[in-house]
């Protein structure tokens, strides 16, 4: 690999890109063709067998190569900070951590076909998962607008943006002003970062704030029609959150029942990372990619997992997170689950997923 791409600060090396084992199993387990750093496809649950008018949840798959970088990181650690947010252990955690080089080149580059762009996934992950419960909020709601009203304005305003903003939002605010009282104020302090972003032209990447996120991603008329629902959000004030019925009610649920919030998170979260573990496992591909029809039942698949035991045990946790009542002591209640219990677990994993 060579040196970083010159003409433009987003971050890409040159060098010879090929398709790896892992692309084709992809592909012959989920049906697409990998194509890029971050494929989004609709997941298809009828594949694996499961039958009937079930729902689809979309699926990012990414393609990367392990890559050390220590200037990059050392630049992201050393640069000047007002607050609290990172804390400085997370900041010497995330120096430590590796980075990934995803194939994708610039987009307007001759060589795109044989360029890559660094990619820090799992220290923006580590950040994430440091929020506390108000900063989860306040990324949660942002995510709420961009999805039902500044998606629809521009389809590359996309959800990677939004968090790259909560994270400039969280390292330019005192801790003291990120309170449960002041979780409204924080998301207009949002949207006038977004604002100034929109109006340069450039939302800086938090790791590499070099990487222009808006560069390539939208078009002038867009641009402008984002900015005006922008306004139309900050003029709201509060009143933005009155628009979004599942929002303010949500919000209300949280602040009277906070300790739901916060197990509902360590929920998900748990869900999340057993999900990686096993999409990530060998023994899964080979074991769907074997039946050509993806006619295997989900208790065939479990049986046959449980031949091993670390995936075993993952498999009945999922399965105790998703159907915790099927572990029921009353029979009827277990049996009645059972009769449908592919449709439920697919609805269930389908709604905790989307």
């Amino acid at each position: 690999m060579q040196a970083l791409y010159q003409d433009d600060p987003s971050d890409v090396i040159n060098g010879p890109a090929r398709t790896s084992n892992s692309s084709i199993r992809i592909k012959e387990l989920f049906g697409f063709a990998v194509d890029g750093p971050n494929n989004e496809t609709d997941f298809d649950a009828n594949r694996f067998g499961f039958v009937g008018d079930l729902p689809k949840f979309d699926m990012d798959t990414v393609l990367a190569l392990p890559f050390v970088s220590l200037n990059v990181l050392e630049k992201w650690m050393g640069r000047e900070r007002h607050h609290e947010w990172p804390p400085r252990a997370l900041q010497r955690q995330i120096s430590e951590m590796t980075g990934y080089v995803v194939p994708v080149g610039h987009k307007f580059s001759e060589r795109k076909d044989v360029e890559w762009r660094i990619s820090y996934t799992t220290a923006e992950k580590k950040l994430v998962r440091s929020m506390n419960d108000v900063q989860v909020k306040l990324y949660v709601v942002l995510k709420f607008v961009q999805k039902d009203r500044l998606k629809p304005i521009c389809q590359n305003f996309t959800s990677y943006m939004v968090k790259n903003l909560v994270f400039w939002v969280l390292e330019k605010t005192p801790m003291r002003n990120l309170t449960p009282e002041t979780l409204v104020d924080r998301n207009l302090t949002a949207f006038w970062h977004l604002k100034q972003f929109l109006e340069n032209k450039f939302l800086p990447c938090y790791m590499i704030p070099e990487r222009n996120l808006f560069h390539g991603r939208m078009n002038g008329s867009e641009c402008v029609s984002l900015l005006k629902e922008v306004d139309k959000i900050i003029d709201e004030g509060y009143g933005f959150l009155l628009k979004h019925h599942k929002l303010s009610l949500s919000m209300q649920l949280t602040f009277s029942y906070p300790e739901i919030a916060v197990a509902y998170k360590q929920w998900l979260v748990e869900i999340e990372d057993i999900v990686l573990i096993l999409f990530g496992n060998e023994a899964i591909t080979d074991l769907v990619v074997k039946d050509g029809k993806g006619q295997l039942d989900l208790f065939e698949v479990i049986r046959q997992l449980s031949e091993n035991m670390a995936i075993g045990a993952l498999m009945n946790r999922l399965l105790q997170l998703l159907c915790p009542e099927f572990f029921s002591e009353n029979p009827f209640t277990v049996l009645q689950l059972a009769i449908g219990l592919n449709s439920v677990l697919v609805n269930r994993f389908t709604d905790a997923l989307s």
